[in-house]
């Protein structure tokens, strides 16, 4: 659906002109089909995987997209300075027919079971297998005590740090008066958390307990949001501005590494995927 979508928006950006709107509603569209892909590929995981590789997929996943923080503005810097609108989306597209390609060499049952899914296999309409599926997912997380507790902690924590990313802009643009290309580096700089988070949980020792590492996580979060203040106290240069808070950010993302895959970690383990 994405190719087909991009497709769409290249024919028009040919035969017309970039228009916002036609920005908008491309942007619409792929942002309603991700969710589908994204959660599609998590409830996948354990058919793709072995269970006890899924710590290391999840890790190297992790800080593989996080390369995009760092590669993404440096790639589009230099394509819009180096090429027109159309053929960037061209690029675009021939990137997501690629992708979708690749997606059917996938062997979503490689590791299947088909007694996990005995439930599934009944003859019934789809608007029926629809809701026993929904209503299922929400029963398991309402007779499970941890499983709410987790997605009450879960859905804080990233409330939080949907806060920490907008602050630190803030902070850099109207308290600093850093330069766009300034704020570019430090957001780089940040990244190499998520980096390096990531590639830490793949290579550490298979996890018993995952609660354990979230909960250090989450004190090291708790303290780096306070230090986050420090920049704005702190007289230095620029550049010894722009090192601390690109430190305070590869620390946080860190942090939040080691929160947020221990606990994707739990879910793909402990949710049966009849669920």
């Amino acid at each position: 659906m994405d190719s087909i979508i991009l497709l769409g928006f290249f024919l028009y950006t040919m035969m017309y002109d970039v228009t916002l709107l036609s920005i908008y509603l491309v942007t619409f569209l792929t942002s309603m089909i991700e969710p589908f892909i994204s959660n599609a590929f998590q409830a996948a995981m354990t058919e793709l995987f072995h269970k006890d590789r899924i710590q290391k997929v999840m890790g190297y996943t992790s800080a593989i997209l996080s390369s995009t923080v760092i590669l993404g503005p440096i790639l589009g810097g230099a394509l819009f300075g180096l090429l027109s609108f159309p053929h960037i989306i061209m690029l675009f597209l021939i990137a997501y027919i690629i992708s979708a390609s690749l997606d059917f060499l996938l062997d979503f049952k490689l590791y299947y079971t088909e007694a996990d899914y005995a439930e599934g296999t009944r003859e019934e309409g789809a608007r029926r297998r629809f809701k026993r599926d929904i209503s299922q997912g929400f029963n398991f997380i309402a007779d499970n005590r941890v499983f709410k507790s987790l997605l009450l902690i879960a859905a804080l924590i990233n409330f939080m740090a949907g806060v920490i990313t907008i602050f630190p802009e803030k902070m850099m643009i109207h308290e600093l008066s850093f330069q766009p290309e300034t704020v570019g580096i430090v957001n780089a700089i940040g990244g190499l958390g998520v980096l390096a988070g990531g590639v830490a949980v793949a290579r550490i020792k298979r996890l018993d307990n995952p609660f354990l590492l979230m909960k250090r996580g989450l004190f090291a979060f708790a303290a780096l949001v306070v230090v986050y203040l420090l920049p704005l106290y702190f007289g230095g240069g620029i550049v010894s501005l722009v090192l601390i808070i690109g430190g305070i950010g590869i620390s946080v993302a860190m942090a939040l590494q080691f929160i947020n895959i221990p606990i994707n970690l739990f879910i793909q383990l402990a949710t049966p995927q009849s669920i």
